[in-house]
């Protein structure tokens, strides 16, 4: 998954869970440091989040400053609506 297609990802997750669901301290808070992203995937896992837990997943492929890029982009894409 590209970049750009988990961006697109994490919108449509927004669209379902307005506040960031299982992935909120990741998506609203920018903890993005990798056991930030598995403690939400864990949450995920214990609300039976099936999309939340492949979303961390795929960030928790990502180093470090990717995942900060990624948040960022995501941010810089909601001031734009």
């Amino acid at each position: 998954m590209e970049n750009i297609e988990l961006l697109d990802a994490i919108r449509a997750y927004y669209k379902r869970y307005p506040m960031g669901g299982s992935l909120h301290i990741v998506l609203d808070d920018g903890n993005t440091e990798a056991w930030h992203v598995q403690f939400a995937r864990d949450i995920a896992i214990s609300n039976k989040d099936n999309e939340g837990v492949r979303l961390a997943d795929r960030l928790l492929e990502l180093d470090d400053n990717q995942r900060i890029s990624i948040y960022a982009a995501l941010w810089k894409m909601r001031d734009a609506e």
